[in-house]
């Protein structure tokens, strides 16, 4: 279940210090401030295409117990500082409490039944980049969960995997109300009887508002799969500050087509399984058995992609494998292997490890794009 984000929502950002952390600067309340009601706010509304936005006020900094009191466990901090607030909260649906210590942290609590402390909150660092402050609120705002934990995550390619800063999928902005069923081009007839005959479709880039005659996303329904199962195809371009490598966003890896596979099974989430990590460019496709057809970049402009889709589109055959993609492909599986043994740490680490098994994350997936870029130079294709 989540909760559609349209529309305004208020949130109650509560400052809390510990006694035994060292003080934050004289000038924290301004920089809070303008993390989340200046940073996040324009984010909520650039990523949701104006549909919705951030309200609120911020309360405090209140004083709570010593940090070494919470043993790493802060959602007692949590229930400390809303309590600290008192009355002046009593009214807010949403809250986060900003910790006084650094490190860049944060944790959410929401869900249904909602998940101590009190429904649909979080806390950060106070030193949190806006990746994270924007990831933990809209779980407590939305209840979207984490989308990290398989192999073949959407790292960068959306927020609520790497809080990193940038937009979120396509996936993601559907099930939060953000791209409604209007905007999002549903295919169930790609295949017989439309047999041999490719279709043409313009994909807007993805972070600027829907624009006529171009399709916002892609989603694609082979026959044959569960009605939990099918794949989603956008656009993604280095076209405002959080696509691109800014003070508040590592950017996305590249410009392109990206394709991901969803299962939307509720025993397997995450849903979203990345299949492009370096996106497609003009003359690149994308195709495997269970997709039944292929998805070909066939034109370019400075904010859309257009792709040609449909079965029995013609690829050419794959060059000869180069020796060195034996080697590649080797390493390739074992970084891999890393990166699904840290994701499996992580929804159960403890709030101080994430940070850390997330820092890791990022690395691992570095070397990995670093290897998948030479192994697309050599034209091996994906082990």
């Amino acid at each position: 279940m989540f909760l559609p984000w349209i529309g305004r929502r208020d949130l109650a950002l509560i400052l809390a210090t510990f006694p035994d952390v060292s003080a934050p600067p004289a000038d924290w309340v301004n920089q809070a401030r303008a993390r989340v009601f200046t940073d996040f706010a324009d984010y909520i509304r650039t990523a949701s295409y104006g549909q919705a936005t951030l309200g609120g006020s911020l309360f405090g900094p209140f004083p709570i117990q010593a940090r070494s009191s919470y043993r790493g466990d802060f959602g007692p901090a949590v229930q400390d500082a809303v309590a600290a607030a008192g009355a002046a909260v009593a009214n807010f649906l949403f809250a986060c409490v900003m910790l006084s210590e650094t490190g860049g942290r944060g944790w959410a609590y929401f869900g249904n039944p909602p998940i101590p402390p009190p429904q649909n909150t979080c806390w950060v660092d106070r030193d949190a980049p806006l990746g994270v402050v924007a990831m933990e609120n809209v779980h407590a705002m939305t209840w979207f969960g984490d989308l990290y934990g398989q192999p073949y995550s959407p790292g960068n390619w959306d927020n609520m995997d790497c809080s990193c800063g940038t937009h979120p999928s396509s996936f993601t902005k559907s099930k939060i109300g953000w791209l409604s069923p209007a905007i999002v081009q549903v295919q169930r007839t790609w295949w017989p009887p439309w047999g041999r005959t490719p279709v043409r479709l313009t994909l807007n880039d993805l972070a600027r508002p829907p624009q006529a005659g171009r399709v916002q996303a892609l989603r694609l329904d082979p026959p044959g799969l569960p009605s939990t199962q099918y794949y989603m195809v956008e656009a993604r371009f280095r076209s405002d500050r959080f696509e691109q490598r800014t003070n508040v966003s590592s950017g996305i890896p590249g410009e392109g087509v990206v394709v991901y596979f969803i299962d939307e099974d509720p025993m397997r989430w995450p849903p979203v399984h990345l299949l492009t990590p370096n996106a497609l460019q003009v003359g690149g496709s994308f195709s495997e058995q269970r997709l039944g057809t292929a998805i070909r970049v066939i034109a370019a402009d400075a904010t859309s992609r257009t792709v040609e889709i449909g079965s029995g589109v013609n690829l050419a055959p794959p060059p000869p494998r180069p020796r060195e993609c034996d080697d590649l492909g080797a390493q390739e599986a074992e970084l891999r292997a890393e990166i699904a043994d840290v994701q499996s740490q992580l929804p159960t680490a403890a709030p101080q490890d994430k940070a850390n098994l997330m820092r890791e994350l990022r690395q691992l997936r570095a070397q990995l794009a670093a290897l998948q870029q030479r192994s697309t130079a050599l034209g091996c294709g994906r082990v």
